[in-house]
């Protein structure tokens, strides 16, 4: 390969002396392969990078250089991946099976052993032609299987064309799942990695999106449940202090609008604190306040927990899930209610002996409402897929 182009680069030389550099992808047949847009997509921004330069100072740095003579893919997987492409593109006029099969070979040649952390099995059912193959993931390679099964870790029961539009972007997976359009049995996670596995169509940003934080949006409001039981002066000083620090921390992390409404509410719940006799209205009126912003945001295309979890599933690119926008639209609501009802509480107990201790009996009702996000946030999609 690496002789092939020299008549042409010979050509050009002749034509413009050494006012000319070049670009010159040997593996550029794999830019037709949608499954591979998200290293394709990474090498053409370097060639962006380097039209910028070439125009700014009449040739790429050294850095640019480098990233753009760098092959797409080792040229053994290279092979596998034409050799699987030119056979899917010579079946389209052959029988359907035989497309299926050369299908999953293109599959298991994109497989990235990098990503496996244990051996996986994921089996594929196509309903439609009633074909059955296993991808046999292990840290070194793939293996395609077409008889002597394994036990699988995933079954994926789908119609052939279904799959082949979702794993080329043209239909969006999640919403085929929600509209039963195919089913997962066995282990879900394994589809929270198929993009890890087979780098299907995720591309590396340019700028790196700063990453939300729970933290930002819970701290001043917890900072007022322990301390107003206590002293509501002390209170209303921590609550004004954090809100103004909060702004600060935008340089590393990114606000969303949660954070901003909170710092207005607790920094009003704050001033509060300095002019009310009485902590337990504060403390009341600060869950009800906290309560309400979760249950409201459900009303919204994201709701509250959308925005803080996103970053464990692909980022941004969750927000356009609608399985994972229907599963936290119902965890924003339980922690929605579960608000409300401590704020109904807090009232007995802010009048009992325990007042004092009231912010720290309240973080137990928390805790296990985290337990329960965990096993929701899990068994809920994988509930939905089973169909």
């Amino acid at each position: 390969m690496e002789n092939n182009y020299d008549p042409l680069f010979r050509q050009f030389e002749i034509m413009f002396g050494d006012k000319l550099t070049k670009i010159i992808c040997l593996e550029g047949e794999l830019f037709s392969v949608p499954q591979l847009e998200g290293r394709t997509a990474e090498y053409l921004r370097y060639a962006r990078q380097a039209g910028k330069e070439f125009a700014a100072q009449g040739k790429f740095s050294a850095s640019t250089q480098k990233k753009l003579s760098e092959l797409l893919y080792p040229p053994e997987a290279y092979v596998e991946m034409a050799n699987a492409g030119w056979e899917v593109s010579q079946s389209q006029e052959k029988d359907t099976k035989d497309k299926s099969l050369n299908f999953m070979r293109q599959m298991a040649a994109v497989y990235k052993p990098q990503s496996c952390s244990k051996e996986t099995v994921i089996e594929f059912y196509f309903t439609d032609l009633n074909k059955t193959y296993q991808l046999y993931l292990t840290r070194e390679k793939c293996i395609l299987k077409t008889d002597d099964f394994l036990p699988y870790t995933t079954r994926i029961e789908t119609d052939f064309d279904l799959w082949q539009q979702i794993s080329q972007g043209k239909v969006n997976g999640a919403a085929a799942l929600m509209e039963k359009g195919y089913r997962v049995l066995g282990a879900f996670e394994t589809m929270l990695k198929m993009d890890d596995y087979f780098g299907t169509r995720k591309s590396v940003p340019e700028d790196k999106p700063k990453a939300n934080n729970l933290g930002i949006l819970l701290l001043p409001w917890i900072a007022l449940w322990v301390l107003l039981p206590i002293n509501k002066v002390w209170a209303g000083i921590a609550g004004i202090a954090i809100c103004s620090l909060i702004p600060l921390l935008a340089y590393k992390f990114r606000l969303t609008i949660y954070d901003r409404i909170g710092i207005v509410l607790v920094s009003f719940l704050s001033i509060l604190a300095f002019f009310t006799a009485r902590s337990t209205l504060i403390v009341c009126l600060s869950y009800l306040l906290f309560g309400l912003k979760w249950l409201l945001s459900c009303f919204f295309t994201i709701p509250l927990t959308a925005w803080y979890s996103s970053k464990d599933y692909n980022g941004d690119e969750a927000l356009e899930n609608p399985l994972f926008i229907k599963t936290n639209r119902i965890i924003t609501a339980a922690w929605g209610i579960m608000y409300l009802i401590m704020a109904a509480y807090s009232y007995f107990l802010m009048e009992s002996p325990l007042s004092n201790y009231t912010g720290l009996i309240n973080l137990l009702a928390p805790s296990l409402m985290g337990l329960f996000t965990l096993w929701f946030s899990q068994w809920y999609p994988a509930r939905i897929a089973r169909g």
